[in-house]
């Protein structure tokens, strides 16, 4: 009966062994789950901060390359974007919307941090001029 007791015993110790070593393990692997898990969470808080901030809200718009395009109608459109946050506002719609205009061939939108977006138009070149009584057509 020693010998059985015995056995049994070393066998108890091993598995309570594995069993610390397994709990240590656990223990470890749901430490860095949750430091993973604050990192993230503190990254998003972070970005939806630095998004929603109205230290980067537009008071500016810096115009370059109107020549034959009213600076107005330019103005007009991209005042829109005044009050918007600079990382939040859609460059690619209030493009699109000065394009529309008629001497406007492209335009570079860009986001000058914190406060100015600088819009540059490029306008189309005239290729042939033909002056009549009426004027210019």
């Amino acid at each position: 009966m020693d010998g059985r007791r015995r056995l049994f015993r070393a066998r108890s110790t091993r598995q309570r062994l594995q069993w610390r070593r397994r709990t240590r393990v656990a223990a470890r692997l749901g430490a860095v789950a949750l430091l993973v898990l604050s990192v993230v969470a503190l990254a998003g808080w972070s970005v939806s901060r630095f998004l929603d901030s109205a230290r980067f809200e537009v008071t500016e718009v810096q115009i370059e390359g109107v020549r034959h395009t009213p600076r107005d109608a330019v103005e007009a459109i991209v005042n829109k974007a005044q009050g918007t946050n600079l990382w939040r506002l859609d460059t690619r719609r209030l493009a699109a919307g000065v394009e529309r205009l008629p001497w406007v061939a492209e335009v570079r939108m860009t986001r000058r941090p914190p406060r100015t977006l600088g819009v540059s138009v490029t306008e189309h070149t005239l290729a042939l001029a033909l002056v009549t009584r009426a004027g210019l057509l």
